[in-house]
């Protein structure tokens, strides 16, 4: 079974947490990686397919769950056991990277189909709106921070 790994870093830029599917914590990285790592926990996750972004909310994580040809799925799980508390599916077809909670709902980047957006959905699942940001791109990335969100986002239209 595939684990969510907790881990104390010491270089950031080794950052390669098994959310993805892939096989070992560090992948095409030497052995000599390993020295920067300490697991301090870990917890199972509840999917089987591709595992994309993890938001923690206090005693809770909410997490993506890509799925090929379908629709994403969203988990809340106990971060102390890793127990699922609550799981649903998007209503239709879109491959998403990242999650955020902003006030009572879950912000979701999607990457595909095109155009690329934010998801806005309830804590039950249900869809509040699309944001299309104006920059264009893909989010791969996102953070809420006071009252400004922030994106991480590559093959930006240069025109905007």
């Amino acid at each position: 079974m595939l684990k969510w790994y907790i881990v104390a870093l010491v270089p950031i830029c080794l950052l390669a947490v098994d959310i993805t599917g892939a096989i070992g914590l560090i992948q095409n990285r030497p052995e000599e990686a390993w020295r920067y790592w300490e697991v301090v926990d870990s917890i199972p996750h509840p999917g089987t397919q591709t595992r994309m972004g993890v938001f923690a909310d206090g005693d809770v994580m909410w997490c993506l769950e890509n799925v090929a040809g379908a629709p994403f799925n969203v988990y809340l799980i106990d971060k102390s056991n890793g127990s699922l508390i609550k799981q649903f599916s998007y209503s239709s077809f879109a491959y998403v990277m990242d999650i955020n909670r902003i006030g009572p709902n879950l912000w979701i980047s999607s990457f595909y189909p095109t155009p690329e957006r934010v998801i806005v959905l309830d804590a039950t699942g249900s869809y509040v709106k699309e944001i299309y940001p104006s920059i264009g791109g893909r989010i791969r990335g996102m953070d809420w921070v006071g009252d400004t969100i922030f994106y991480y986002v590559n093959n930006v239209d240069p025109n905007n």
